[in-house]
């Protein structure tokens, strides 16, 4: 049995469900600030322009850069 893939629409309401109003929640009274890790040629990379078009703040990281701990906080 094949599967099809849901129209876009379907994808960004589901997205926006699971990914964007859980964190959106966390920090209301403030616009969330997201990590880019992946090359802007993935196929993940759209995710970080709905984050830009919400009003939300991306930061671009390199391979060199410092990675945030679980605490959400830079290394010292």
């Amino acid at each position: 049995m094949f599967r099809t893939a849901p129209r876009p629409s379907q994808h960004a309401g589901q997205h926006r469900r699971e990914i964007f109003d859980p964190a959106i929640a966390r920090v209301p009274d403030r616009p969330v600030v997201v990590d880019n890790t992946v090359s802007f040629a993935f196929d993940m990379s759209w995710e970080e322009l709905f984050w830009l078009i919400e009003g939300h703040t991306v930061q671009c990281w390199t391979s060199a850069a410092p990675r945030r701990g679980a605490d959400g906080r830079l290394p010292a």
